[in-house]
């Protein structure tokens, strides 16, 4: 998705985005304030180290992975930086430096390989624990950790940033999606990865979008749709649900119908 958008455009299409979000806003703020951050274990974030630092042939069940192909869910946050790198335009004459945004980075896979292609890279995710984890991760350069395996038996890895990667460009904050700081400045690309689902008002977030793309810049969003209710409340998107389901257009379609608002689309 490529930042051409205008100040018309995004001037016009602001009434419709608000309309269907703000008393959906009040309502989730509310209910989301109640709620514990799920994120903040030290489970979930050892999970998370697998999910983006894991290798099959390091597990016990390396054979199982490899037969059923199941490998190929490894290094997700890998391929979105390359990803990034392949469609974010590059412009050999300017002086200034390339920036990168990774929204929901969770414990950085995706922020530290940004730094192979990019002079600032900022990781930005809502649970505490695994921006801790980022920053000692950015600090040591290697990591153990332990997932279960089966049962009670848990299994035991170890995690080495690549040499390629430069730390010295990387930061790493908490913030909210939803909320994010006035000062963030814009980005040549923004990630957001399997995050659009899992916020308590999506619309708030997709508004804020056209504030952090520069002009002809990126925007890269993956998302598995789950839209579980744990994470986003049906009354924040409630008149998106009406709208959608009476037009049969399934999550992919809305996030795009929204987005494309301000950007048009390259892959």
């Amino acid at each position: 998705m490529v930042g051409t958008y205008t100040v018309a455009a995004i001037s016009g299409s602001c009434g419709f985005l608000l309309g269907g979000t703000l008393y959906g806003y009040y309502l989730c703020c509310k209910a989301h304030k109640k709620k514990k951050n799920v994120y903040e274990t030290s489970k979930l974030v050892d999970e998370y180290m697998y999910l983006h630092y894991g290798s099959p042939q390091a597990s016990t069940h390396a054979d199982w992975y490899n037969n059923f192909q199941i490998k190929d869910g490894f290094d997700f946050p890998l391929r979105c930086a390359i990803f990034c790198d392949k469609y974010c335009p590059k412009e050999p004459r300017s002086t200034e430096s390339r920036r990168a945004l990774d929204i929901g980075c969770a414990v950085g896979r995706s922020t530290f390989e940004l730094s192979q292609y990019f002079e600032e890279v900022i990781g930005i995710d809502y649970s505490q624990a695994f921006i801790d984890q980022c920053l000692l991760l950015k600090e040591k350069k290697i990591l153990d950790f332990s997932i279960v395996s089966e049962g009670d038996i848990y299994e035991k890895h170890t995690t080495t940033l690549s040499s390629s990667v430069n730390v010295d460009r990387v930061k790493f904050q908490v913030g909210d999606a939803c909320n994010l700081p006035k000062t963030l400045g814009k980005f040549d690309c923004v990630l957001a990865a399997n995050l659009i689902c899992r916020l308590y008002d999506s619309m708030l977030f997709i508004k804020r979008l056209p504030e952090l793309v520069k002009e002809n810049g990126i925007l890269v969003l993956t998302a598995p749709y789950t839209w579980l209710t744990s994470f986003t409340p049906k009354v924040g998107l409630l008149f998106y649900y009406i709208l959608f389901s009476f037009l049969m257009i399934l999550g992919e379609g809305m996030v795009i119908c929204a987005v494309g608002t301000f950007f048009s689309f390259l892959h």
